[in-house]
């Protein structure tokens, strides 16, 4: 499929679209180096898993890397790791394997020129292109042109007005599912977001060294029994979907070091949650939780919580023993007062109480814990009222610019 409108790399590509016709009635493709043919990118008939970089190609183990190039190699973090043999082409590595390939800075040279109204007549019309918005703004500031046949997306920056970056392997994978049982085994981490699942894939059973497992943007109601059975699983991450209990079998993933839970309609975590004794952040805003199981304060490597916009009346005490926890974010939920224990928040940075129903006596008692620290809270409604101009008011250890009516 020849892209006319790039005319200063077309005679290379012409070149290589000959090649590729020329094997046509060839079952398989053989692998092309994106660095000598950065036009690759363009061909529609090509995924990800057809190309190499610097020779070496998706789902390889970080063995085919040049130690000598590639300083403390042996030291790189399980989990998820960028790294590069030449600025602007990176590797992202997961658990030991080439996960996907990313190209951006220097890298993008050949693709520099190429404004967001010329990337599908480029690269071809896209799957999906979504708009990433500034949260507190809504100001687009990037446009993701996805394609999912070769797990290929163009990630343009708006405010700069120019392609920030071209990933290759990063999509959800739902062909591995197909695999057979030993290709299966040899897999740690598997992305099936986006599939419009209601049920985990029975499928997944077969991949028994799973370390990360990605089942986000679904339409799932639960999680089956047998995800207990996955004792390597570091990252889960089912947020975004329907599911509205956990299974008790969740406290048997003893390795995780990350749960996604938010964006669901959870309304209790089981007892058995408190046994993920290595979790150091726990994202599970947009639910329906009315409290958290007594024994929470058994996590005691957390140093987050993020719980906006659900239903907790109440915490339990044993909140207080998180004492490394930094950032605790409750806003809009339905507190009307804080145990005691939670003084024993040493580290806490950020406090966010905002949209709960306090009485100013409450908020007092809250703020006498952590005298030297500034607690979020909703501004009190009396304040605003008979207020006839522009003005500044001291809101308990706050002061606010009120507007007059």
């Amino acid at each position: 499929m020849i892209k006319p409108t790039y005319s200063n790399i077309i005679p290379k590509y012409l070149v290589l679209l000959t090649l590729l016709s020329m094997m046509s009635c060839e079952k398989e493709i053989p692998n092309v180096e994106i660095v000598e043919n950065p036009e690759i990118l363009f061909n529609d008939e090509i995924s990800a898993f057809q190309t190499t970089l610097f020779s070496h190609k998706i789902g390889d183990t970080i063995s085919v890397f040049d130690k000598k190039r590639l300083q403390n190699l042996d030291s790189l973090p399980l989990t998820y790791k960028i790294i590069s043999y030449k600025k602007g082409y990176n590797f992202i590595i997961n658990y030991g394997q080439i996960q996907s390939f990313r190209l951006n800075q220097e890298g993008l040279k050949d693709y520099k020129n190429i404004k967001k109204d010329s990337i599908e007549i480029i690269f071809g019309k896209a799957d999906v292109k979504e708009e990433l918005r500034d949260a507190y703004e809504n100001e687009l500031y990037a446009t993701h042109f996805i394609y999912k046949k070769r797990n290929l997306m163009v990630s343009y920056n708006d405010n700069n007005n120019a392609i920030g970056y071209i990933s290759l392997g990063d999509l959800p994978r739902p062909e591995l599912l197909k695999e057979d049982m030993n290709s299966q085994e040899r897999i740690t981490h598997l992305n099936l977001a986006n599939q419009n699942y209601t049920s985990v894939p029975e499928e997944i059973k077969n991949f028994s060294n799973l370390r990360a497992l990605n089942l986000s943007n679904n339409q799932l109601t639960d999680l089956p029994n047998w995800i207990g059975d996955f004792k390597k699983l570091e990252v889960l991450d089912v947020s975004t979907n329907n599911i509205k209990y956990l299974p008790d079998t969740i406290g048997e993933l003893t390795n995780l070091l990350d749960i996604e839970l938010h964006t669901n309609k959870l309304r209790r975590l089981p007892d058995s949650f408190c046994k993920l004794t290595n979790i150091s952040w726990l994202a599970i805003y947009n639910n329906e939780l009315h409290t958290f199981p007594d024994a929470i304060g058994n996590l005691s490597k957390l140093e987050g919580i993020v719980a906006t916009n659900n239903k907790i009346k109440d915490l339990p005490i044993s909140m207080g023993k998180l004492s490394g926890l930094k950032t605790v974010i409750f806003k809009n939920n339905s507190l009307e007062t804080m145990p005691e224990s939670i003084s024993k928040w040493i580290n806490i940075s950020k406090l966010d109480l905002r949209e709960n129903p306090f009485n100013e006596a409450q908020k007092e008692e809250i703020r006498s814990m952590f005298p030297r620290k500034h607690i979020m809270f909703s501004m009190n409604p009396e304040l605003l009222k008979n207020v006839k101009k522009d003005t500044i008011i001291k809101d308990g250890d706050t002061y606010r610019y009120i507007k007059g009516n």
